[in-house]
């Protein structure tokens, strides 16, 4: 039997981004609140979702992160992406 649900560090990085947007909201920064949601659209749903789904989500938080290298709330997301990544992105 296969798991039908999201594993842990999906659910950890959509709610650490669902803090995000709503910091950005809280602080008046409405576009930067989208990018957030933006980035995290291609999260994977379910165990059963393709890798695919999870590299683009991983490639929309790198390309976020370099274009908001000030905002501490978008930064926290950083924990969720690979070093090797991030060194590449930024």
């Amino acid at each position: 039997m296969t798991n039908k649900y999201a594993n842990f560090s999906t659910l950890r990085l959509a709610n650490d981004g669902f803090d995000a947007v709503f910091h950005c909201l809280e602080q008046g920064q409405i576009q930067a609140a989208f990018e957030v949601a933006d980035a995290l659209r291609s999260l994977p749903e379910g165990a059963g979702d393709d890798d695919a789904r999870h590299d683009l989500t991983l490639a929309n938080l790198c390309d976020l992160l370099s274009r908001h290298p000030d905002n501490p709330a978008i930064q926290a997301l950083k924990q969720h992406v690979p070093s090797k990544l991030l060194i590449r992105a930024l």
